[in-house]
């Protein structure tokens, strides 16, 4: 319980371990012609023009760390 605790408080930057820099703060899934963008402001449907099929994840400095199948 307690190890739990901890680590959701370190990956929230509570504790201050800087890891709320490398969290991510957006999701995009990309499946067919279709893409996804899920963060705090909600969740967007975009059209795509070339079907990809992916996840990235859109960090606190505009980085995007991507996975393609």
């Amino acid at each position: 319980m307690i190890k739990s605790t901890l680590i959701i408080l370190a990956s929230a930057g509570v504790i201050g371990t800087g890891s709320h820099a490398v969290g991510p703060q957006a999701f995009e899934i990309s499946a067919g012609n279709v893409a996804y963008h899920i963060s705090a402001d909600g969740v967007e449907t975009i059209a795509s023009e070339a079907p990809q099929f992916g996840v990235s994840f859109i960090t606190k400095g505009d980085r995007r760390i991507t996975f393609r199948f």
